[in-house]
């Protein structure tokens, strides 16, 4: 028995409606499944300071290796600070800080490397075969780049230094919000805005708070550091050291960090115990050349002797 054609190409039409309604209903299904259902991807930043999503990295998520450190070493990892030892290696997930006294040094073999110094938090933010993009939030950096081709972008603030070629060079972030620039090797393009200096080799810039980056200047071949030293001896439990620098230069007394004011003067109060002790002020230049002065102040006792009491009479003996 045949069926008439005009019910064939009915019962064709049917079917390929059917088709597509299912497929319609398929493909809005995943769609509201990917749209509502998908959970949101976690935006990580940098610890305590923030200041933006982190890059995620277009290769290898192990960009950087501890080489080398001293004292204490800490990345930023699953909402704590933890510790990292020489060898491991940090990616872009991480921000990674330095100790009172710590130092780090980051190697990228072939293309960089970086070396903190204490007291230093440091962002990576990006890192490939072409260029790196790391982001200072406080502290001293020195970083040597060794690939001619190799971009390095050391951002701190709205402050940015970039490598021409091969070269190395310091960036210190100041407690008060100025940036400094310093070419040992090579020169470095040092921008704030709409402002920029190129920093040749040899030289220094200095970009106050909420201003461009200065002309550059010679790097000192000196440090001067002077000096008032307080009495040789006290009774009191500290004494006073004041004295001046070049302005942003780093002071340490007995290791201890003493604010430097815009014109170079420092004053900080040292506890002293009974007895001799050596007061120790060192002063390093944004380069990295240091000088130390020392003095002693004697601290006297402030008991009072005790007398013993003889049980017989002096006039007896």
């Amino acid at each position: 028995m045949r069926f008439p054609r005009t019910r064939n190409r009915n019962l064709f039409g049917i079917v390929s409606v059917t088709v597509a309604v299912i497929a319609l209903l398929v493909g809005a299904t995943l769609i509201s499944r990917r749209i509502f259902e998908e959970p949101a991807r976690p935006v990580l930043y940098g610890g305590p300071t923030e200041r933006g999503p982190i890059i995620q990295p277009s290769s290898s998520a192990s960009v950087f290796q501890l080489a080398a450190s001293t004292g204490t070493v800490e990345v930023y990892r699953g909402g704590r600070w933890v510790p990292i030892t020489v060898g491991k290696t940090l990616s872009l997930l991480d921000v990674v800080r330095t100790g009172v006294g710590g130092s780090a040094l980051l190697a990228r073999p072939g293309f960089m490397d970086v070396e903190l110094k204490e007291k230093v938090e440091l962002r990576l933010d990006k890192v490939d075969t072409e260029g790196a993009s790391l982001d200072l939030l406080r502290g001293k950096i020195d970083a040597n780049v060794g690939a001619a081709g190799y971009k390095l972008n050391v951002v701190s603030g709205d402050t940015r230094a970039t490598n021409e070629g091969a070269a190395r060079f310091v960036v210190s972030a100041e407690s008060d919000g100025s940036v400094q620039v310093a070419a040992k090797k090579g020169s470095v393009l040092f921008a704030r805005g709409d402002k920029q200096v190129r920093v040749p080799e040899g030289t220094q810039s200095l970009a106050p708070v909420g201003q461009g980056p200065g002309a550059p200047q010679k790097i000192p071949v000196d440090v001067l550091l002077s000096v008032v030293w307080p009495g040789e001896q006290t009774a009191e439990g500290s004494v006073v050291v004041q004295g001046a620098v070049r302005p942003h230069t780093a002071v340490r007394i007995n290791g201890a960090r003493a604010e430097v004011g815009a014109d170079g003067k420092f004053v900080a109060s040292v506890p002293v115990r009974t007895g001799s002790n050596r007061v120790k002020v060192e002063a390093e230049e944004l380069s990295g050349l240091t000088s130390t002065a020392s003095s002693v102040v004697l601290r006297r006792s402030s008991r009072a002797p005790e007398l013993e009491t003889e049980p017989e009479e002096l006039w007896k003996k």
